[in-house]
């Protein structure tokens, strides 16, 4: 019965990850990026700007920016520029470092939306 508790103890203090997050960047048709954006992944951006929340304009570190995703969770990047991006939870809890990945959605509105990153 003792080890169960630790066994227990332990699954609860480990960082839990709800969803997988998207890091990408807003940009025209013509290649100017406008902003930095987040979305959970398996949602298509490009299908309603109720998809993603914009975290920054794209001059702007997205560092240490809180956002709110659509799953009611909020989380910020830190790392940028550096390395791999983290992300932390709203708290200030470690959530999951993120892998580089390169995907491209078109937009209505003449904005084309490229995923850089993969939270998980």
């Amino acid at each position: 019965m003792r080890i169960h508790h630790h066994v227990l103890g332990l699954a609860i203090a480990a960082p839990i990850v709800l969803a997988t997050i998207a890091l990408g960047s807003m940009r025209t048709t013509t290649g100017v990026n406008k902003f930095n954006i987040a979305w959970i992944e398996g949602t298509n951006p490009c299908e309603s700007n109720d998809n993603y929340v914009g975290i920054s304009a794209a001059e702007q570190n997205p560092c240490g920016i809180r956002f709110t995703l659509e799953n009611g969770y909020t989380y910020y990047e830190e790392n940028c520029g550096v390395g791999a991006i983290k992300i932390y939870n709203g708290d200030g809890s470690f959530n999951s470092e993120c892998k580089q990945k390169k995907w491209t959605c078109g937009q209505i509105g003449g904005f084309a939306i490229d995923q850089h990153w993969a939270c998980y």
